[in-house]
């Protein structure tokens, strides 16, 4: 395991998500998205499964305006914050794609090899 370091948790609020651009050395970079929830933190590839774009409004602006759903600035569709599942949108019933992540002291890592197999 090759793991990288995404933040800590406490830099989290709920309903806060923050975006990631993780360098993969030779295979360029992935944008994530991390979020709390709660107590546990989700991570996914930051790109709508209806087309290849990023989700956010602006920097770090992933959340609709009640703060429930994660929200995709191009179309509209709204996603589960704790799933990545689409409820509402032309990617319906699709998701957005997970990132196994952990948490050891408070500080997010995930898995730099597992992320290249996403690339």
């Amino acid at each position: 395991m090759n793991k990288h370091y995404l933040g800590s948790i406490t830099e989290l609020s709920d309903t806060q998500a923050r975006g990631i651009e993780v360098n993969l050395k030779d295979k360029g970079h992935i944008n994530l998205i991390i979020l709390r929830q709660q107590d546990k933190v989700y991570a996914y590839i930051n790109q709508c499964p209806h087309r290849d774009l990023k989700l956010e409004w602006s920097k770090d602006d992933f959340f609709d305006e009640s703060g429930a759903f994660l929200h995709c600035s191009e179309h509209g569709a709204l996603f589960l914050p704790t799933t990545g599942e689409c409820i509402v949108g032309p990617c319906q019933y699709q998701s957005l794609e997970s990132v196994s992540i952990f948490v050891e002291n408070n500080d997010i890592f995930c898995d730099l090899e597992a992320l290249y197999d996403e690339a």
